[in-house]
């Protein structure tokens, strides 16, 4: 084969020319992506149960769910977190198995759970890994404002992001959404002969509509969520617990409300003349 290359090198020298040739043109013209999709059979499954410890979502959501998938085909390995108020569940299937069929098995499993989880719990979402579903861009909101007014214009910008035509979600980071807390006095428990539980049951059971807040009783926080309308703390503060010798006990009677922002959780730092920022 060589001495036919060497016998006849003008041969050789326009082959490799056309093989060169060849490449250049492929280069130009094959099919590229910057963000290529790569299927990866996994399935979660989120829930949310406002309000409530890690160790109850654990209980009540995800061991409830967990249960439901066991009869799940083609699945390799379930994982779960439970955290604050949030149940996450990993489905992990086999790799030969039809991840669309797949995942609308999970989600009809999903529904038969559905009856089974608290009352109060949001309906499971159920969604696929997907690599292409990545940030494209990281937007910061810095103003020289109160942390309520910048959480404000942080909403403003996110509603205005997800208006755009292409845009599928807008994920918000570093907010710090408005949140009560209930500072229950103790002493005034003992007077009144109640118990933690009864101002738990009588702000739910006000019909109040609130993000999560916290009722705090000797340094222990028990979180509480309520669901209605409401304006001000004054309304939590009007909240009736109970009657003692036919005079109504209200919230105020035994404890300090106060109106501020959820504790932060992380903590990220942008340099924009100075100006604190919040991450979107």
């Amino acid at each position: 084969m060589w001495e036919f290359f060497i016998k006849n090198n003008r041969f050789a020298y326009l082959f490799l020319v056309a093989l060169i040739g060849v490449g250049v043109f492929s280069i130009t013209t094959i099919s590229r992506e910057s963000a290529p999709e790569v299927v990866i059979p996994v399935g979660i499954v989120s829930t949310v149960l406002p309000g409530a410890p890690a160790a109850d979502v654990e209980s009540l959501v995800t061991n409830e769910i967990e249960r439901g998938l066991r009869g799940l085909e083609n699945v390799k390995k379930i994982t779960s977190t439970s955290r604050e108020s949030v149940s996450t569940i990993v489905v992990e299937f086999d790799e030969d198995a039809d991840l669309d069929a797949s995942i609308l098995d999970l989600k009809d499993e999903v529904d038969t759970i559905k009856p089974d989880l608290p009352d109060d719990a949001e309906d499971p979402y159920v969604s696929e890994v997907n690599f292409v579903d990545q940030p494209i861009l990281t937007l910061s909101v810095s103003a020289d404002l109160p942390d309520f007014e910048l959480t404000s214009l942080a909403d403003d910008v996110e509603r205005e992001i997800e208006a755009v035509t292409g845009v599928q979600k807008v994920d918000v980071s570093g907010v710090r959404k408005r949140e009560v807390t209930v500072i229950v006095n103790q002493e005034a428990l003992v007077r009144y002969d109640l118990g933690l539980t009864d101002v738990t049951n009588a702000l739910r059971s006000a019909n109040l509509t609130f993000p999560i807040g916290q009722i705090v009783n000797n340094g222990v926080s028990y979180n509480v969520a309520f669901e209605g309308d409401i304006v001000d703390t004054s309304d939590i503060q009007n909240v009736p617990v109970t009657s003692r010798g036919g005079q109504p006990v209200y919230v105020r009677d035994i404890a300090v409300v106060e109106d501020g922002l959820a504790p932060a959780s992380s903590l990220s730092r942008l340099s924009v003349a100075g100006a604190p920022s919040e991450s979107s």
